[in-house]
């Protein structure tokens, strides 16, 4: 059972990460962290905020490289 709300607070908390963070680089960083600290929460719902910043998506590809791979 996945923690789904998670997504919404995530949601804000790119676009605060997006005001607040203006290098791609940190934010990346920044992204990863926060990720593992939802995913100790039970959030499984990581792929629904892709799209709202190349960091985060970027992230998620450094994290799980296997979600991105062609067939």
């Amino acid at each position: 059972m996945g923690w789904a709300s998670g997504t919404y607070i995530m949601e804000d908390i790119i676009k605060a990460a997006q005001e607040h963070i203006s290098e791609t680089t940190n934010r990346r960083e920044f992204y990863k962290k926060v990720i593992k600290a939802f995913e100790s929460g039970d959030w499984d719902c990581q792929t629904e905020c892709i799209g709202r910043d190349n960091a985060f998506d970027e992230a998620l590809k450094e994290l799980y490289p296997d979600w991105f791979k062609e067939d």
